[in-house]
């Protein structure tokens, strides 16, 4: 948090395969998401906020495998980009917190939002 890493997350981060707490803000960080983050089987709180990384549909259907995840905060990146509606984005059965926040997003909430049951 709040160092001056760049480029992508390092591959070899996702074979920490007891790891349930991950932040990352605040860096320079950038591209997209990558599968490997779909190993992390233990992870509950993920905090990617204020980088630089793109395509928040490719972000959300990565992040989408990890079955523990609680908390994700991914705000402050994708500046600008449109949120598609994309029914296959199934999953997320443990988030109870979601921020998107700062990402200029346009369109429309998607409609799988409204089926996090245990979003708070």
């Amino acid at each position: 948090m709040d160092n001056n890493f760049t480029g992508t997350v390092p591959e070899s981060l996702y074979s920490c395969n007891d790891l349930i707490a991950l932040r990352l803000s605040s860096n320079g960080f950038h591209g997209q998401l990558s599968l490997g983050i779909g190993r992390l089987k233990s992870l509950r709180f993920l905090s990617l906020t204020n980088n630089s990384f793109t395509n928040v549909t490719n972000a959300l259907q990565v992040l989408k495998s990890a079955p523990s995840l609680t908390t994700l905060l991914i705000g402050a990146n994708f500046r600008g980009k449109a949120m598609l509606e994309d029914e296959t984005i199934d999953g997320y059965r443990s988030l109870q917190v979601l921020s998107l926040a700062d990402c200029s997003l346009s369109g429309e909430i998607p409609r799988w939002v409204s089926g996090l049951e245990n979003l708070r």
